[in-house]
């Protein structure tokens, strides 16, 4: 029940004063319950303030939510998808590693070709190079998919 009311403060239908307030409040959120603002259900309207929150977040604080977090790269038509994007290149090296290639794992066994693409962007803007995986296949594997979404596009 506490969770609707949450997300109606913060659908972008709501008053612009009630969700920047709803925003402060709900960033000093503990981090075992922050996982309710990834993407929440039936809730779209409310997911690019999700998102800030998120963002707001310290690393440490959020990390074990990283993974989820990708998902939101699924279709950067989504609300909250920019604020996601920025956030995780700002991830530290070596942690964004093990997050991004667990996220094109999933992304390449569910044959989801649209987050497969937007990956690729992610991937060109980070410092992120083949070697840093311990899978180098599905970076080539990335290439391949995301190459050709590019020629379809053209076409």
């Amino acid at each position: 029940m506490i969770k609707k009311i949450i997300y109606k403060l913060l659908s972008e239908h709501s008053p612009e004063l009630c969700q920047k307030i709803t925003i402060v409040l709900m960033s000093k959120t503990p981090s075992k319950y922050l996982k309710i603002f990834i993407q929440p259900i039936g809730y779209k309207m409310c997911w690019r303030n999700c998102a800030i929150i998120l963002t707001k977040a310290n690393y440490y604080k959020i990390s074990v939510y990283i993974t989820d977090m990708f998902v939101w790269l699924q279709d950067m038509n989504w609300p909250g998808s920019h604020e996601i994007f920025e956030y995780l290149k700002e991830i530290p090296k070596n942690d964004l590693k093990k997050y991004f290639e667990e996220a094109l794992k999933i992304a390449i066994s569910a044959k989801d070709e649209d987050w497969i693409y937007y990956l690729s962007l992610f991937y060109q803007k980070t410092d992120l190079i083949e070697s840093d995986f311990s899978d180098k296949t599905i970076i080539s594997e990335m290439k391949k998919i995301s190459k050709l979404i590019e020629i379809e596009e053209e076409n």
